[in-house]
């Protein structure tokens, strides 16, 4: 959410409304009142652009079920709420596990992800954030990374969020 957690939610989506942005996102979801977000998505004629899935890490094998688990149920949320977009993110380096093992595990994670995103019509983006200012240890920071993921999981609902805000951070002049 851009509007600070001061807001009360309706208030929220009403500042959204009047800005003239048509769509909004948010985290959380297991922490708010489906039906009232709804009713609030319908009063102010607003869209759900996406929202986050559980946070559950995907570089280590240990979580992975409890993470597919969480994906289950978040697309049952997207689809109760008409969204067409979740937002993962992928979870911080294991210390003393080769980078290259944590990149095997969370594509391997992806693809066993993808069958019910497809079902489900669904698109899962996962999101590179910067080690450097707001996600100290996490895994994934560099876009080309990312999308090299993405063309080994080989699905169509399967892709990146491109956060230039993080990408600025982590790689720099985003115009060349």
């Amino acid at each position: 959410d851009a509007v600070p957690a001061a807001f009360p939610f309706d208030d929220a989506r009403q500042i959204v409304a009047d800005a003239g942005i048509s769509a909004f996102e948010f985290w959380c979801w297991w922490e708010k009142d489906l039906a009232e977000l709804q009713a609030a998505r319908d009063k102010h004629r607003l869209k759900i652009a996406a929202f986050c899935t559980k946070f559950i890490s995907l570089v280590d094998p240990a979580t992975r079920a409890e993470y597919l688990t969480g994906l289950q149920e978040s697309i049952g949320a997207a689809k109760q709420l008409d969204c067409p977009t979740l937002i993962s993110q992928v979870g911080d380096f294991r210390p003393g596990v080769p980078r290259a093992d944590l990149l095997v595990c969370l594509v391997e994670g992806l693809r066993e992800a993808a069958p019910m995103l497809e079902a489900s019509g669904v698109t899962l983006v996962f999101e590179p954030l910067n080690e450097l200012v707001d996600h100290a240890g996490y895994y994934l920071v560099r876009s080309d990374e990312a999308f090299q993921i993405v063309d080994e999981v080989a699905s169509p609902r399967v892709k990146v969020v491109f956060d230039i805000y993080h990408q600025q951070i982590s790689e720099g002049h985003l115009i060349h």
